[in-house]
């Protein structure tokens, strides 16, 4: 029988939770944003809000807060995508610089690669296995990586809709998690692009244009 919106299966282990708040490992169930399923010191199931060291991820895993925690930042990008000028791209760095996610927009002037998202790695620390990637496009199959590694180039790309289009782009090294909240949408007629970017661990952002 499920008690308030969970049963007995979904929760941890008695020993590690008090009347109060859980102690111990995050768990994993999602019931909601932030949410999990405790027994509690009288062996009652119940739905309680998770611990702040626990975070959840749009892929419904509960991801440990970096240390000390981070807030949002907004920031907002235009970029040229006139296919003339050879068009362009935003390159999102992690805070340690050693993965990228880039945004196309009409680069290298060619329509083929008008609209993409992928991945690369700019550190040879960074081997197949090392880290986790994460992509969530609204209307798309949720996509999930370990092979990113460094010398390989464009890697792990995103399956797109058309413009306009939102996504959030994940990349997890070990304790470490940069998250890009990603809308991307037609400006003008030119063909550029405005990217709307909401980021937890942006290491740095530049816009690549691409000479004809």
């Amino acid at each position: 029988m499920r008690t308030g919106g969970c049963s007995p299966s979904d929760c941890v282990a008695k020993s590690l939770l008090t009347a109060r708040a859980p102690r111990g490992r995050c768990q994993a169930k999602k019931f909601g944003p932030n949410k999990l399923c405790v027994n509690d010191s009288t062996g009652a199931t119940r739905v309680i809000e998770a611990p702040e060291r626990c975070r959840k991820a749009e892929t419904g895993v509960v991801i440990p807060h970096e240390a000390g925690g981070e807030k949002v930042k907004a920031s907002s990008y235009v970029l040229p995508g006139s296919v003339a000028s050879g068009g362009s791209n935003l390159k999102l760095y992690t805070k340690n610089g050693q993965i990228r996610l880039s945004i196309n927009c009409n680069y290298g002037g060619t329509l083929s690669i008008n609209n993409a998202a992928y991945w690369a790695a700019e550190n040879a620390s960074v081997t197949a296995g090392s880290t986790s990637i994460f992509n969530n496009v609204d209307g798309q199959t949720f996509q999930a990586f370990n092979d990113l590694y460094y010398g390989a180039g464009s890697m792990d790309a995103a399956t797109l809709p058309s413009r306009p289009w939102t996504g959030v782009f994940i990349a997890r090294q070990g304790n470490a998690m940069s998250r890009f909240e990603v809308t991307v949408s037609d400006k003008n007629p030119r063909g550029d692009c405005l990217v709307t970017l909401f980021s937890i661990g942006l290491g740095s952002a530049t816009v690549q244009v691409v000479s004809p």
